[in-house]
């Protein structure tokens, strides 16, 4: 227990010194972002949920509106390890809107004993609008997240890379580094508070943006199944 959780802590150190580092290495401030929202989840079924997000996202030192997004998705849980999600995204911009299709396979895995889990995210996704060029992209994430049975906050870390691929490139053009909390305000609502560094290469005009999460989480009552009379 102790060698596992020993282990798991050098390894988020080391990444939390990396993500450190960048920021310094990239320090030009591009903007500071801010993305706010809602989401809520209902389990209709044994193992499959549906979700819904609103989330406002503003930029130009969150003076200005960036874009409006709504996001609908379902969850099924294939085994207690893997997860598999698939979504929808609608985004109003200033000029445009754009459309995301998505799909999440997730390979879980809790350490109890180390209050601990950390988790393998790889997501496909196909986006298009009137005027960018379609795009398909992979991003893979690892995230780190500490449960301590006694304690409302449930801090994390992730780590999250972009390979994008159009009619033009074939390459790596984003990577995200990011740190928060979720906090426990009820059985079934979470706060979640959080900062990202978000940082493009192999593009032009690269942006470094600090951005800042704020989420409120509601869980739904689970669909009860009627009982026959």
């Amino acid at each position: 227990m102790c060698r596992c959780y020993s282990i798991v802590s050098k390894i988020s150190g080391l990444l939390f010194i990396l993500m450190f580092c960048s920021t310094l290495m990239w320090g030009q401030q591009k903007d500071l972002l801010l993305w706010n929202g809602v989401e809520l989840e209902k389990e209709f079924v044994d193992k499959f949920e549906l979700g819904f997000t609103q989330q406002v996202r503003m930029k130009n030192n969150i003076n200005n509106f960036k874009s409006l997004l709504f996001n609908l998705s379902g969850t099924y849980k294939i085994h207690d390890l893997f997860r598999w999600k698939t979504g929808y995204r609608f985004t109003i911009k200033p000029t445009e809107n754009a459309h995301r299709f998505y799909n999440d396979f997730t390979f879980k895995y809790g350490m109890d004993a180390a209050q601990m889990d950390w988790s393998l995210r790889m997501r496909v996704q196909h986006d298009f609008s009137q005027y960018d060029p379609t795009n398909h992209r992979i991003r893979p994430r690892i995230m780190w997240r500490y449960k301590p049975e006694q304690s409302r906050f449930s801090p994390y870390f992730l780590s999250e890379v972009f390979y994008t691929i159009n009619n033009t490139k074939k390459e790596f053009d984003n990577m995200r580094f990011g740190i928060g909390t979720a906090l426990k305000l009820s059985k079934r609502n979470r706060l979640s508070l959080g900062y990202l560094f978000d940082k493009e290469f192999n593009v032009s005009n690269p942006e470094n943006n600090h951005i800042l999460t704020v989420g409120f989480e509601i869980t739904l009552d689970k669909v009860k199944k009627k009982k026959k009379e």
